[in-house]
């Protein structure tokens, strides 16, 4: 007996480039051809790709700027922070400098009035004592002028 012929079926190939445009250009509208179909998908993905790498970026930038302001603002706070802390110990310097200097100016100015005070004082004594000099050289005076008379009377008398 003889059997009837089997259909051989066809021996699958091997996947090609134009298998799978064709697999994924299954779904193209009508009129478009396959390979254009692709090219567009790839175009959208790579687009997205860049889209969202855009972002990555702007994101990081933001971080990045963040962090610049922040350091910016820290060194300013440091560097305000160090001026006026150089500021109050200059001013502290600076009173205690014209505090000594006051208190020297105000001794020196003490010491004047002293040395005034003991001048006039010694004047006045000085005005006293040439008052008493001269009073004791006019009785001095008179007192030789008298004996001189009296010693000139007698020698006339002999």
């Amino acid at each position: 007996m003889v059997l009837p012929r089997k259909h051989r079926e066809k021996a699958p190939t091997p996947v090609r480039d134009t298998d799978v445009e064709s697999n994924v250009d299954a779904g193209t509208p009508p009129g478009v051809q396959p390979g254009v179909a692709r090219i567009v998908q790839n175009l959208v993905m790579e687009l997205i790709r860049v889209h969202c790498f855009q972002k990555r970026l702007r994101t990081k930038r933001g971080e990045v700027q963040q962090g610049i302001d922040g350091d910016y603002t820290k060194s300013m706070n440091s560097l305000k922070a160090r001026i006026t802390k150089h500021y109050q110990i200059e001013t502290q310097k600076r009173s205690k400098l014209l505090s000594k200097q006051l208190e020297r100016l105000s001794q020196a100015i003490e010491k004047k009035q002293a040395c005034e005070d003991a001048i006039i004082k010694l004047m006045t004594q000085l005005s006293t004592d040439g008052a008493h000099i001269a009073t004791l050289m006019n009785a001095v005076h008179t007192g030789r002028k008298q004996s001189t008379l009296a010693a000139a009377a007698e020698f006339n008398k002999k």
